[in-house]
């Protein structure tokens, strides 16, 4: 996540290096503070950005029918792998014509993308029991060698957008009794992370988690077990353990039961392309045109698709749409509703009649997170590590600002804000902070590295090879 300069700290995820002047990000969010002696100052080019952004009003008519093509020529060398860039090509429309093209979100497929995947096909485990603490039996699932990866999604019988509780797993063990994931007792607000290298942070509305994430392990052959277990999401406690008083109000309808599916598939072949596809929403400014210009999301793009060429991994963009979006917005503990609604208002714009796998990217103005210790203004947040597949409104995307909501600078146009956004994807595919407790171990010296805290402000930035391992994991990234 990304917040702006004199942005207060945010206590209730991982914290990161709390020196003077450095970047942090908690969870899933970019918090930016006073740029660090002796750095480029960002403010100054997010300013110049701005200045290109808005140079002529005449800019606003270049953006309704978008053509997103891939530029293989542009990849590689001849006889060599080559990995796709985004670029983007312009047609100028009126302005009617641009507002019907884009509230539709009717965009024109370049030839070279081959067809959207479909969404994972999960096998369901039922609905399981669950007892008075909230916790279940360990459940088995069978796994193969052959396999990239396992996820587990954990759904509530009944949607219950604002429940007080968070959907979790641990004791997460293998055919030969090693333990990937601990018993989750304590509360993980301080950032301790349970027993093993493996991550799983319970998350609100749903849970969907991906193994293996400790950046060097596959899968076994055998069968696995696990436990599903609801934490509140206020404490970041077992629900048993929230005190008494406060505990009989909020969890008197605690679930008896959830719902409990996983999906598994091979790994990528050596001759298979991998791919991330995208669909962004734009949101509109006052007068109903679109927040940024084409072309700056166009640059924005291509540099996030060389930055994940470097993993192997092609961004594509195969839908764009204008939505209605708040100038200003918001979440806290407990108050989730805008960001929810306009995830859903993103996934009705960005959405197929068949389900298919993307990641829906939101442009918005201004983002900021409330607490009762200062609010935290936010350059992009994604709201689940790991993100995907998508149940009901809990959101699961990446939001992305074009403004600084510290002094209203914009962003958008300037050398940050693809970093922004690709820090941003990397923790919906299930990266933590490297420099956080929950992301200790995936870091490297060798380059700057792009989910440290402040990764996102570091020329240069890029994924660790430990990265790229739990990011090859996550199902959203399709083979060709």
């Amino acid at each position: 996540m990304a917040t702006a300069p004199g942005a207060g700290p945010s206590t209730s995820e991982p914290q990161g290096d709390q020196s003077p002047g450095v970047a942090r990000i908690t969870g899933g969010h970019l918090v930016r503070r006073d740029t660090v002696e002796g750095r480029p100052n960002r403010r100054h080019q997010a300013r110049e950005g701005a200045h290109r952004a808005n140079r002529s009003h005449s800019h606003r008519r270049y953006l309704a029918a978008l053509s997103w093509v891939v530029l293989c020529s542009a990849c590689g060398e001849s006889g060599t792998t080559k990995v796709d860039v985004v670029a983007l090509t312009d047609v100028v429309v009126s302005d009617d014509t641009r507002r019907s093209k884009w509230s539709s979100g009717a965009i024109q497929i370049g030839p070279a993308f081959g067809e959207s995947r479909a969404s994972p096909t999960w096998t369901s485990l039922g609905a399981v029991t669950l007892d008075a603490s909230g916790r279940s039996a360990p459940l088995p699932v069978n796994v193969s060698a052959t396999d990239r990866g396992l996820a587990i999604r954990v759904r509530p019988v009944k949607p219950h957008p604002e429940a007080p509780w968070c959907f979790g797993v641990d004791h997460v063990q293998l055919p030969d009794g090693v333990t990937w994931i601990g018993a989750l007792s304590g509360g993980m607000g301080a950032g301790q992370r349970p027993h093993g290298d493996h991550r799983a942070v319970p998350q609100h509305g749903y849970g969907i988690f991906t193994l293996p994430n400790d950046g060097d392990s596959t899968l076994p052959d055998g069968q696995m077990t696990f436990r599903v277990v609801l934490r509140d999401c206020q404490y970041d406690l077992p629900t048993k353990r929230v005190p008494g008083w406060h505990r009989r109000g909020r969890f008197a309808d605690l679930p008896k039961s959830v719902f409990v599916e996983y999906f598994r598939e091979p790994q990528k072949k050596d001759a298979q392309t991998a791919a991330l596809e995208l669909r962004i929403a734009v949101g509109r400014d006052e007068t109903g045109a679109p927040l940024v210009p084409p072309y700056v999301i166009r640059n924005a793009l291509v540099s996030v698709s060389q930055i994940f060429a470097k993993i192997g991994i092609s961004i594509r963009v195969r839908r764009s749409a204008l939505v209605d979006a708040p100038q200003l917005l918001t979440f806290g503990p407990g108050d989730r509703s805008e960001i929810d609604g306009l995830y859903s208002a993103s996934m009705d714009a960005l959405s197929d009649p068949t389900p298919r796998r993307f990641v829906p990217v939101v442009i918005v103005r201004c983002a900021k997170r409330l607490s009762d210790l200062g609010d935290s203004p936010l350059l992009g947040f994604s709201p689940r590590v790991p993100g995907g597949a998508p149940f009901g409104p809990s959101a699961s995307g990446v939001f992305w600002a074009s403004h600084d909501c510290s002094d209203d600078s914009v962003i958008a146009g300037s050398e940050v804000w693809p970093q922004v956004l690709a820090h941003e994807l990397g923790h919906y595919l299930g990266l933590f902070h490297s420099d956080g407790p929950l992301g200790r171990g995936w870091s490297s010296n060798s380059a700057p590295d792009l989910m440290r805290v402040d990764g996102a402000f570091s020329a240069g930035a890029a994924f660790t090879k430990k990265q790229e391992h739990v990011i090859g994991r996550h199902f959203d990234v399709t083979f060709d």
